[in-house]
């Protein structure tokens, strides 16, 4: 396989099991926001081990790096792997890679809004979308992220969806959580429920309204059903499912 290498940059610890890593390629990089690349992880069989991973950065002319947003999972070889390469350690990936890309619209009824739904570290091609859409792109659309968790010591890049509300009046954004732990979730005007949920409760209009979605096969499959209900066409529902 033709493998490139990257060379890692900086390693954040997001929340508990959510890092963030940052990869120089050591030649130039280019990708769509929304793609992934696939990196070669060492193992003791030395067999070839691979795993994908959603670039979580938008593309930018003035940087040739990319970021990763990966949960820690137990037991994960690859979330392992990566969770303990040290900066300045070199990684070999394949891609970029995927098709989960905003689509260009070819006809006159375009939509005018864009909704974003993320579950986890579904978000990561998301927020690559939304910032290329808002700070490369500078789309008016209105643009509106509803990001699911479970707990409010689950929530990450807070901070920067905030920022992004703060810079670009036409981005909105609901972090839903399902069991937040603290009753002041709630009292401060916080949603409770999950991401479905507040999918039910919001008004759409199928003609204006364009959804991409990323999380697990459930979340995307009740979804696209709730979507579908509501009157989108298929061709404005895009997703990416995974396990």
């Amino acid at each position: 396989m033709n493998f490139k290498k990257a060379k890692l940059l900086s390693h954040k610890n997001l929340v508990d099991d959510v890092i963030e890593l940052q990869f120089e390629p050591l030649e130039p990089f280019n990708f769509k926001a929304g793609q992934f690349v696939t990196i070669n992880i060492p193992n003791e069989e030395n067999k070839l081990l691979m795993r994908s991973y959603s670039i979580s950065s938008a593309p930018t002319q003035a940087s040739n790096t990319f970021q990763l947003c990966i949960k820690i999972v137990e037991g994960g070889l690859g979330s392992h792997f990566l969770s303990n390469l040290e900066v300045g350690s070199e990684i070999e990936f394949l891609g970029p890679a995927g098709v989960f890309t905003i689509k260009k619209q070819e006809t006159p009824n375009q939509p005018n809004s864009l909704l974003f739904i993320a579950t986890g570290t579904g978000l990561s091609p998301l927020k690559s979308m939304i910032e290329d859409e808002l700070i490369n792109k500078r789309n008016t659309q209105k643009i509106h992220l509803i990001f699911g968790l479970r707990y409010i010591k689950n929530i990450f890049y807070k901070e920067h969806l905030e920022d992004l509300k703060q810079r670009f009046p036409n981005f909105t954004y609901t972090i839903a959580l399902s069991q937040p732990e603290d009753p002041s979730w709630a009292e401060n005007g916080g949603y409770v429920g999950r991401v479905t949920n507040f999918l039910n409760e919001l008004e759409l209009d199928p003609i204006k309204a364009e959804t991409y979605a990323c999380g697990l096969k459930p979340m995307i499959d009740e979804t696209t059903r709730i979507l579908q209900e509501k009157g989108l066409p298929k061709e404005a529902i895009h997703f990416e499912k995974f396990d």
